[in-house]
């Protein structure tokens, strides 16, 4: 019985993972396919586009708060930390394993070229949520005496200075190039640097102790009430041409774009908790969203194996790469979310009923990336 409430706290971070997964497939397809001539209806989401991230990195923030509270409560403050660091280099591993030129590790220590070097060596969204939640992890270790809902407020308020210093730090930092992907936008194939990425993460820390702190006076409505009223007042903060051009046109370094992230995330986390009340016909797409959001991580990897091809396949974007239509876009999205949905299910399935055959093929797949 004393695991099932921490269990049901985090049943909204499913679905708002879940949220991030469908967007993120439709926006994966859609970078990748659409091409440049093609007519965007005006009612098309713009305010959405960067959604997937914020959902994911907000998220981690706001769960560890809440473990880490646990943790304090039980004295396993350690045992916590350990499990987290073990969990954060999976994440980090599987990262720079979906970067791999070729899945053979001969070719990759002896054939890489400069340019698979950098596209191998860049900080995509999983070794960010690793990096990121390792470094949230020692900085509320570091203020383990005082309240963690303190820490997580503190967090909250270095994030937001994360933020605003990234222009500063992506045109000052400078390391090399395996390292430099994790602290500026301006090396090639970058897309989620610490600045500003961790602090979204960090931010999501001081959501997580406004939960934990409205939940113990039993006023969670009012919490995410809240939280949906600042997300949308942030992100209304946001200059018009933010929503007319795209992130990177926009100015991937812009405090302002990146706080309005952090707005989506926000936002995201209120209609999540919206949408675990839910009951009758919409509780079904709300479990599919639930599923997605619990095993994102073979989400991720499967739809851009889809998408952009793996060293075991092509993927769709070598073949149809910027020529599509907005319907055609739209439509081959659909195909995509359907079938990772499908396989998204079976893996569950499989997990659930023959853990050991998991790992046994996930042993088989490192061998032969060994001897390859």
């Amino acid at each position: 019985m004393t695991e099932s409430k921490p269990k049901e706290r985090m049943d909204f971070l499913d679905i708002v993972k879940g949220i991030a997964c469908v967007w993120m497939i439709h926006r994966h397809v859609w970078n990748g396919l659409i091409s440049k001539d093609a007519v965007i209806p005006k009612y098309y989401p713009d305010f959405m586009q960067g959604l997937a991230a914020p959902c994911f990195l907000i998220g981690a923030g706001f769960v560890f708060v809440i473990l880490f509270e646990s943790a304090k409560k039980k004295n396993e403050i350690g045992k916590r930390m350990k499990r987290l660091i073990y969990r954060c280099g999976q994440v980090i591993l599987l990262g720079y394993a979906l970067q791999l030129p070729a899945f053979s590790f001969r070719k990759v220590l002896f054939s890489m070229t400069p340019d698979q070097k950098l596209f191998f060596f860049q900080a995509n969204v999983l070794q960010c949520i690793g990096v990121s939640l390792i470094l949230l992890s020692l900085f509320i270790w570091a203020l383990k005496r005082i309240n963690t809902l303190a820490a997580g407020y503190i967090a909250g308020v270095v994030g937001i200075l994360i933020i605003w210093t990234t222009p500063w730090v992506c045109n000052n930092i400078h390391f090399p190039y395996y390292i430099q992907s994790y602290f500026s936008f301006t090396q090639k194939y970058t897309f989620f640097p610490l600045f500003p990425f961790a602090g979204i993460l960090f931010f999501g820390a001081a959501a997580g102790s406004f939960y934990v702190q409205m939940k113990a006076r039993n006023k969670l409505h009012l919490a995410f009430a809240i939280m949906i009223a600042l997300g949308i007042l942030i992100m209304l903060t946001r200059p018009v041409s933010f929503l007319q051009l795209p992130y990177q046109k926009f100015g991937i370094a812009n405090p302002w774009a990146n706080l309005y992230k952090a707005g989506q995330g926000l936002l995201a986390l209120g209609v999540s908790y919206l949408l675990e009340k839910l009951t009758g016909f919409f509780k079904r797409f709300v479990d599919l969203l639930t599923l997605m959001g619990k095993e994102a991580l073979f989400v991720y990897a499967f739809h851009l194996a889809i998408v952009y091809g793996c060293p075991l396949n092509n993927g769709l974007y070598k073949s149809f790469a910027g020529s599509l239509s907005y319907s055609s876009v739209m439509l081959v999205g659909l195909a995509v979310l359907l079938i990772s949905l499908i396989f998204t299910w079976l893996w569950a399935s499989f997990k659930k009923r023959w853990l050991l055959g998991v790992r046994l093929l996930l042993a088989l797949g490192f061998l032969y990336f060994l001897v390859g």
